[in-house]
């Protein structure tokens, strides 16, 4: 991989010096003045770009990161969420549970206002 984005320069600079020798006729084919500087910048900006990706394929290449991200993963989506899901169906039993107790038991608790109108 880190090979192939090395070889992603050569490739744009041969097609970048291909292109400039028929640069006029491009332009008035296209008929946009700037093309050419548009892909200079984008030529740039791969420039640029590449020993970036390269830092980055070499550090995803480090043994110790992808295991530790692999051990995250797979503990995170196969291990702990079973465990989560399990908390959480049991905590939501628990509020709906006490919830309907204390609907039930309302009305036994709480004074009755209708015991005191029935003496008028």
């Amino acid at each position: 991989m880190q090979g192939m984005v090395g070889d992603i320069l050569p490739v744009v600079e041969e097609v970048m010096m291909e292109l400039e020798g028929i640069k006029t006729e491009i332009q008035e084919i296209c008929q946009m003045p700037n093309l050419f500087q548009n892909l200079e910048n984008i030529s740039q900006t791969l420039q640029d770009l590449v020993p970036y990706l390269q830092d980055a394929i070499r550090i995803w290449k480090c043994e110790s990161i992808t295991t530790l991200y692999s051990d995250l993963i797979y503990d995170g989506f196969c291990t702990l969420s079973v465990s989560a899901l399990s908390w959480a169906y049991f905590s939501l039993f628990m509020m709906a549970l006490m919830g309907l107790i204390m609907i039930l038991l309302r009305s036994s608790i709480m004074a009755n206002d209708d015991d005191n109108n029935d003496s008028i």
